[in-house]
């Protein structure tokens, strides 16, 4: 009897690709970085909480300090006159933290759904798969933190019209405190995911992520001396909140020089991140 020959290697297969494998480009993750982040509904909430946070902050100090002005003495009055710039951009202290959680979420959920398995089957190189999220992530987070600053800026410019301390978008530093605003919020959103990639875990990442942004800083200004008014200086927030802030002070840096300290911040974050991601099994 005659056995059937074996296939050989070029013998056509029924399960054969009909062309050649599609390796994913760059592009290609971002574009699905994007469809996920658009479709979750906590990123909307999210964003939505950051755009809320700011400009409702940032009314509520405006209003207050408008209705309390006429009750302060004149030597109150000249010690401590309202900041136009700082008043109105006041919530930024408190829009921060939604945007870091948002940037712990972007990982650290596919981690916990598993789906980061599936993210990695598609994309071997994992590598491509963080720059994608930080790209959607960081423009993102850019967009709306630009849209709820000037939306801030302009509706506590009205209230504080009210006593004449209103200030204009000409003004001297006023523009780059405004914009300023909008990029650190975006650098804060990355540091998020710079600490999510490295923890995995969303309670972690979070609790870690508000104790350097909120915590660590004013601690820091109780070390003495001289090094610890620098360590003042170059530590996240206050580093990062620099851009957004008007004129100079001894004990701050300037804004571009502190914008890019916390863009150093993030930057080793992400990259111990994608080091860690390379490194460990899923």
């Amino acid at each position: 009897m005659t056995l059937p020959a074996s296939p050989t290697a070029n013998a056509a297969s029924p399960f054969a690709l009909d062309g050649p494998v599609h390796h994913p480009t760059t592009l290609d993750v971002v574009r699905s970085e994007w469809l996920k982040l658009r479709t979750v509904r906590s990123t909307f909430w999210t964003l939505a909480v950051t755009v809320v946070v700011m400009v409702g902050f940032s009314v509520l100090v405006c209003a207050a300090q408008v209705a309390t002005w006429d009750q302060l003495t004149a030597e109150e009055q000249q010690a401590n006159p309202i900041n136009g710039v700082s008043s109105a951009l006041a919530g930024l202290s408190l829009a921060q933290l939604a945007v870091v959680v948002l940037g712990v979420m972007v990982i650290s959920s596919e981690y916990s759904t598993g789906g980061i398995r599936s993210t990695f089957t598609a994309v071997p190189r994992r590598a491509r798969v963080v720059v994608g999220k930080a790209v959607v992530l960081g423009l993102s987070t850019l967009v709306v933190g630009l849209v709820a600053s000037f939306v801030a800026f302009f509706v506590g410019q009205l209230i504080l019209a009210t006593k004449h301390f209103d200030v204009a978008l000409g003004d001297p530093d006023v523009l780059r405190a405004v914009l300023g605003s909008g990029l650190y919020l975006a650098a804060c959103s990355l540091f998020g995911l710079g600490i999510g990639l490295i923890v995995r875990n969303t309670g972690g990442g979070v609790t870690i992520s508000v104790a350097a942004l909120f915590v660590l800083p004013p601690l820091t200004a109780l070390i003495p001396g001289t090094v610890g008014d620098q360590i003042q200086k170059f530590i996240t927030s206050n580093a990062g909140q620099s851009v957004a802030a008007t004129g100079s002070a001894p004990d701050r840096l300037g804004p571009w020089v502190g914008y890019l300290v916390f863009t150093v911040w993030w930057l080793v974050l992400i990259g111990v991140g994608t080091w860690l991601v390379r490194r460990r099994d899923v």
